[in-house]
């Protein structure tokens, strides 16, 4: 599994993602490879595209088998996968296993109504700064915002997130998208949670909900079962 972490918003820790990558080999039976991709604002679009594209062909290039391979990531790094799915869409690959987002960020333009109305109950702020990221970049465009995809070459898709995140609504639309797409889609809305929470709270309840979950959707997307 490669996985694309979602930097700084929430401010996550090394160990935090050591921990939840733990629990998501535990739950998949994955290996889980979390790419150190270059950051925004230090380092905007496409920055971390351009590396996440670099890190799919070299493990493609190395032998991985895209039929066993899962793209994830959280947060802005879930809607990196977004921009990955989108790019290596454009050029010639094989179909990969499937893709897991948690909480992504898939609107940039944040303008759907659950950023205002979960802003006093997520743990993100409601004006999150996406302008040093983007770069001038049209916050609309496909590229960086997976709600403008033609998502019809998805592979299959898990999605959790918390329905008190102010990313909610967007990844509804998303969700939905998929879905209208054909894709093989997997959706969870945990009532109650907030952004992330698998990753901050990886011992509660709707948390292991989800790592059970996406352990499920893993094996049944695996040629062989998982096994």
């Amino acid at each position: 599994m490669l996985y694309l972490h979602g930097g700084g918003y929430v401010g996550t820790s090394p160990r935090m993602y050591g921990v939840f990558a733990a629990w998501l080999c535990r739950r998949t039976g994955c290996e889980v490879f979390v790419a150190d991709l270059r950051l925004a604002p230090e380092f905007p679009f496409p920055a971390g595209l351009e590396d996440a594209v670099v890190v799919m062909e070299s493990l493609l290039a190395g032998g991985t088998d895209p039929a066993r391979l899962f793209v994830a990531g959280d947060s802005s790094g879930g809607g990196l996968v977004a921009s990955l799915m989108y790019s290596m869409g454009r050029i010639h690959h094989q179909p990969i296993a499937g893709t897991i987002l948690f909480s992504p960020e898939l609107d940039l333009l944040l303008d759907e109504p659950s950023v205002a109305d979960n802003a006093d109950q997520d743990i993100l702020p409601w004006n999150i700064p996406t302008t040093p990221y983007l770069h001038g970049r049209d916050p609309g465009s496909a590229v960086v915002s997976g709600v403008s995809q033609d998502v019809s070459g998805w592979p299959p898709t898990f999605v959790s997130f918390g329905s008190d995140e102010i990313f909610r609504d967007a990844i509804r639309v998303f969700v939905t998208h998929l879905q209208a797409a054909g894709v093989d889609t997997t959706a969870l809305e945990e009532p109650g949670m907030f952004h992330v929470f698998p990753i901050l709270m990886p011992w509660a309840e709707g948390s292991r909900r989800a790592f059970r979950a996406v352990g499920e959707f893993v094996r049944s997307h695996l040629p062989d079962g998982g096994t």
